[in-house]
């Protein structure tokens, strides 16, 4: 499976499995570029068959007097401009809900404030990729490629219909 995740938020980044010569994999990550060329630069050199994006939505809680929180608004162009590179360059893609990705940590964060939530995620990606340095930047990425290989190695139903949506063979 050659799949890149991509942490969209501003200091978020790219994570994805890169086949050495030895044959075995070593994860790559990339810090997310701060302009369009910068993102179209990046996705260009990743050598991956498809691309899983964290998928954001607008909620009521991310409103404030009829406005939208700057983060979530940064968060939803950020989804855009990726798209719309992935899209040009011809690249499958899909979104993957953060929900998905981080049902097996709820009992975990479930009342964690969103800076504590950051740092457990860095600590578990630590503890995953012990040969790659997690990050607050890198860390989300790399658990949706966790979940990523997760799901791949048991060949779940989920990922089957993913690959059908977007006509790639990820098996």
């Amino acid at each position: 499976m050659k799949i890149c995740t991509i942490d969209i938020g501003k200091g978020g980044g790219f994570a994805y499995l890169e086949k050495k010569l030895t044959n075995k994999y070593q994860v790559q990550v990339i810090k997310m570029p701060d302009t369009i060329v910068g993102i179209d630069q990046v996705i260009r050199s990743i050598p991956c068959d498809a691309f899983a994006l964290e998928d954001v939505k607008i909620r009521p809680s991310d409103m404030l007097d009829g406005k939208i929180y700057r983060i979530v608004d940064v968060m939803i162009k950020n989804l855009h401009y990726l798209e719309a590179v992935l899209e040009v360059n011809k690249k499958p893609h899909f979104r993957l809900h953060p929900n998905r990705w981080q049902r097996q940590y709820r009992p975990q964060i479930k009342k964690l404030e969103y800076q504590d939530r950051k740092r457990f995620f860095k600590d578990e990606a630590t503890r995953i990729f012990k040969h790659t340095k997690a990050t607050l930047w890198n860390a989300d990425a790399l658990l949706m490629l966790n979940y990523m290989w997760g799901q791949w190695s048991q060949k779940s139903d989920w990922l089957r219909d993913k690959e059908r949506e977007i006509n790639v063979k990820l098996f």
